[in-house]
């Protein structure tokens, strides 16, 4: 009887394990779909390579494509770019604006409809109107709000490939220390 609740026991821990390594299986293939740039459902295979690569690369190359293929330096250096999007957009905002019209008009009376609708003094107006804040404290607080998330964003940007580049030579000291 002992046996028999011991065996419920293991094999109810082992369908727990099974639904976690599952659960684990499926976690890593969404990474890898997200890394490869797939659809949510989209579905994918991995290719074994035919042999792996003799050659190590060289030190200085590693470092150089350090922040072309991870997923969190894509991201930082998006994130770079949409800054500075913001910040030339409260730029343009600060300027003032400068708006041109064109405008025909004329005038026309008579007895009757047809006598009104040919026109006397008819006149073509053109001008231009400009705009330009007298307190743009609001405006110049956004963009220094925007410079100042943009320098954030570069430094992260910049903190990250430091971080990278110091993977990728312990990595390169770890083999070393290897062969």
């Amino acid at each position: 009887r002992l046996d028999v609740l011991r065996a419920e026991q293991q094999e109810a821990s082992t369908v727990v394990t099974m639904n976690d390594t599952e659960n684990v299986l499926d976690d890593f293939r969404d990474l890898l779909r997200r890394t490869a740039g797939l659809a949510e459902n989209e579905r994918f295979s991995i290719a074994m390579p035919a042999d792996i690569p003799l050659e190590v690369p060289d030190l200085d190359e590693a470092l150089a494509g350090r922040m072309d293929r991870r997923p969190e330096a894509l991201e930082a250096g998006d994130q770079v770019v949409d800054a500075e999007f913001a910040l030339r957009i409260a730029k343009s905002l600060e300027l003032p604006s400068l708006n041109g019209f064109l405008q025909y008009q004329a005038t026309g009376t008579g007895g009757s409809a047809g006598d009104a609708l040919h026109p006397r003094n008819p006149a073509l107006v053109f001008g231009l109107s400009s705009q330009y804040g007298l307190n743009n404290t609001v405006l110049h607080a956004r963009k220094r709000q925007a410079e100042i998330e943009l320098g954030t964003r570069k430094r992260n940007f910049d903190v990250l490939s430091d971080d990278f580049a110091r993977e990728v030579r312990r990595a390169y000291r770890r083999l070393d220390a290897q062969e």
